[in-house]
């Protein structure tokens, strides 16, 4: 079963970051008419700065029910880079 993008593979926020571990947040709202998420950083200073723009999720009852995130790490410039979870937390 292979599933089609409801649009184009896009990148929606990116940024130059030091060689050093960052914190990574996604915020979700499933308020009635919402279904959508935010992406932040926590920048060095330590306060959270929104990635990209709004994201709209796709509720559908067909295959799945409810709303899958992940986080892909992929080098643009050097070779061999990673992603390394250290926590993961649900609220």
């Amino acid at each position: 079963l292979q599933g089609q993008a409801a649009v184009p593979e896009t990148i929606a926020g990116s940024l130059d970051w030091p060689d050093k571990p960052a914190n990574l947040r996604l915020s979700a709202d499933f308020s009635p008419g919402k279904d959508t998420c935010r992406f932040f950083y926590q920048h060095q200073q330590g306060q959270w700065l929104r990635l990209g723009p709004v994201h709209s999720l796709y509720y559908r009852l067909d295959q799945f029910m409810g709303a899958r995130a992940a986080l892909f790490c992929f080098p643009v410039m050097n070779r061999g880079a990673g992603l390394i979870s250290v926590s993961f937390a649900i609220h």
